[in-house]
């Protein structure tokens, strides 16, 4: 039974329960979010059938919903008890007063406080379709930023939980640079006369070539104390001119953030790198095609087709290891196998094959 004279119910025959409890809170000052979207372009007519697009998008929301999971984090310490360092430590639940006043552990605090943003230039070619030959070129240069996981940043735990500004930065979907081309080309031949109109008529080609720069990603290393995780310190820019797939960035521009190395408690903060500063690799693909159309009667058609996915078989690396540290008193990367891209995103080559009936 809950009193005065026993608030944290240490006196009913048993050893208390300490084990700290996890809880969801949510601001009641909850709003909708908006999104404002704007664009403008020029068009102009070329020769051929072709047409040239040149335009302007932009967005802003606000009242984004976020989720920050790690919002009662302690602040870094050489104090590996973290429980202890809470910001928050206790609370009491009205709807269950048996339990008395509990031990908090992490609070999952839902607010709609983010904030997004979308600038792009757009730029597209088209041929419409005449002479058995159509084909586009579409080109975006583009950057969609902002703060919170709902923008898909650090996800649900930040470095520092509440600091918002210090994990703005841009999100995990933003290509910086997309450029596809498409065709589509009725090889000639259907308009031959005996067996040549059926040998070499009724191909058709098709392709796509598809050229984006990769996905940014968060660089971790700290061992701060917080419960939670930590970015390092940049100390140069980390890009390479010339990433392959053993080392996609430099690890020697970071420098480990940690409270754990004594006589080295200039190290104890929250790191300076930013949220999403590197790139994972590009993607190069293209995709082709071979349709052959067999005419039927009555209007009906057959289209045996060969479809190459990824058809020069171009790897599409997945993003690579972090940096790593051989000895828990590295300051400097050393560890093995970083910056390394160990998987792919897309498949490799395939190729499939397969009868369509038109009717």
């Amino acid at each position: 039974m809950l009193s005065l004279n026993d608030p944290f119910l240490t006196k009913q025959g048993g050893t208390p329960i300490q084990r700290p409890v996890n809880l969801l809170h949510i601001k009641p000052d909850t709003k909708d979010g908006d999104v404002w979207k704007w664009s403008f372009d020029i068009q102009r007519e070329l020769p051929m059938n072709t047409s040239l697009t040149v335009g302007y998008v932009g967005s802003k929301g606000t009242h984004t919903g976020n989720s920050i999971g790690n919002y009662n984090d302690a602040p870094p310490s050489s104090d590996t008890n973290f429980q202890a360092r809470r910001p928050f430590q206790q609370f009491f639940d009205p709807a269950l007063p048996q339990l008395g006043v509990q031990t908090l552990g992490n609070i999952r605090y839902l607010d709609s406080y983010g904030n997004s943003f979308h600038h792009g230039l757009q730029v597209r070619v088209d041929k419409r379709f005449a002479k058995g030959v159509a084909f586009g070129v579409a080109y975006a240069f583009s950057k969609s930023h902002g703060d919170g996981e709902n923008g898909g940043q650090e996800g649900a735990d930040y470095q520092d939980p509440r600091n918002r500004l210090a994990s703005r930065g841009r999100f995990r979907f933003d290509q910086r640079h997309n450029y596809v081309a498409h065709y589509v080309w009725e090889l000639p031949g259907s308009h031959l006369a005996g067996p040549l109109k059926h040998i070499l008529g009724g191909w058709q080609s098709n392709g796509i070539l598809s050229m984006r720069t990769g996905f940014p990603f968060t660089v971790g290393g700290g061992t701060l104390n917080t419960g939670g995780g930590g970015r390092p310190d940049r100390i140069a820019d980390g890009r390479l001119d010339n990433p392959t797939r053993l080392k996609m960035f430099e690890p020697q521009a970071f420098l480990r953030t940690t409270c754990n190395i004594p006589g080295r408690q200039d190290r104890c903060h929250f790191g300076t790198a930013g949220v999403n500063i590197l790139e994972a690799p590009a993607q190069h693909n293209f995709d082709f095609s071979m349709f052959k159309n067999f005419a039927l009667p009555e209007r009906h058609k057959i289209q045996f087709r060969s479809e190459f996915f990824n058809a020069f078989n171009t790897p599409y690396f997945g993003q690579p290891n972090g940096i790593g540290f051989s000895t828990n008193d590295s300051i400097v990367p050393d560890g093995t196998r970083m910056a390394e891209s160990r998987g792919l995103r897309t498949p490799m080559r395939i190729v499939q094959f397969g009868l369509k009936l038109f009717f």
